[in-house]
């Protein structure tokens, strides 16, 4: 066992090898006498194992441990502080033992003018919030704006639509006889869907005023698409409405127009569908930048 005596009796060897493993009993040796398991450790640290752990005696002119200690008389303790807190608050304006003595003094209200850290970490001033609402109110314009060209956009895919229906109605007014066309038996073109092609110059007035922000062009769009858009579809709802009542009702019957083997009133209500919530959508999106637009107008007038 390789082990280190460091002054110590020879009971007491210390194992520096950390890769053998020794038993408790190998501590104090081959004694069968000797007890097993490691020494106490206040003994080992107060006496030598030959005392039984004993307290070793006290080393001359050592002060005993159960003496008393004298009590050291509290002095006084002069505080330079003045220097450090002149103007402050401190020990020559009240003294130390106070509560706000260590607080600083009010000063009088001097107006300050704002700087730049100001603007950025205090509460924003009204032009600051005017600013930011403009900028917010831009990006809302533009958003308004997009939307209303991509409802624009269906419309005309609408109007190609409407066009189709229109165009054997067309080429017999023009006297141009078509085989194909006159063979599908189209059925004739009411009012109201004349009077819905006249929604496509109107749609104009609303590309202008998204490329030129004008409040003029937005209402004429606006009031163009109530009288020539959404007013000619629920003419068209209300014309076709019984028959696709009666198909939805009872079924397929004599006094519901079938083309092509379809009912024609259900195919109508499926261009309805679309076209109002196009217009719907028109509208709205048109408004919105109507009233985006007014104060700026009042401002200009």
């Amino acid at each position: 066992m390789a082990a280190v005596q460091a002054g110590l009796p020879a009971q007491y060897a210390r194992n520096t090898d950390p890769g053998v493993y020794e038993p408790e009993c190998d501590f104090y040796g081959d004694d069968p006498a000797a007890p097993t398991g490691y020494p106490d450790t206040e003994a080992f640290l107060l006496g030598h194992p030959a005392n039984c752990g004993e307290p070793a005696p006290p080393e001359e002119g050592a002060p005993a441990l159960d003496a008393a200690v004298p009590e050291v008389a509290p002095t006084d303790q002069a505080l330079p502080l003045a220097k450090d807190y002149v103007g402050m608050g401190g020990p020559k304006t009240c003294p130390l033992y106070t509560p706000s003595a260590f607080e600083n003094p009010k000063l009088a209200a001097v107006a300050v003018t704002r700087t730049i850290l100001d603007e950025i970490f205090l509460e924003p001033t009204d032009n600051q919030l005017n600013a930011y609402n403009r900028v917010i109110l831009k990006g809302q314009v533009e958003v308004n704006k997009n939307r209303l060209k991509w409802a624009i956009s269906v419309h005309f895919y609408l109007l190609f639509l409407m066009l189709t229906k229109l165009s054997p109605d067309i080429l017999d007014r023009l006297d141009i006889f078509v085989l194909e066309l006159e063979e599908l038996f189209v059925p004739k073109p009411l009012f109201w869907e004349w009077a819905w092609l006249l929604s496509i110059p109107v749609t104009f007035f609303g590309l202008s005023a998204t490329k030129t922000t004008n409040l003029k062009a937005i209402k004429q769009f606006l009031i163009g698409t109530l009288l020539f858009s959404l007013l000619p579809i629920l003419v068209g709802m209300g014309l076709h409405f019984y028959d696709c009542y009666e198909f939805l009702t009872e079924g397929l019957s004599e006094n519901v127009a079938v083309w092509q083997g379809y009912p024609y009133s259900v195919l109508w209500y499926a261009f309805f569908f679309v076209a109002l919530q196009v217009h719907l959508y028109e509208i709205y999106f048109g408004n919105c930048l109507m009233q985006a637009w007014l104060p700026a107008a009042k401002k200009e007038a």
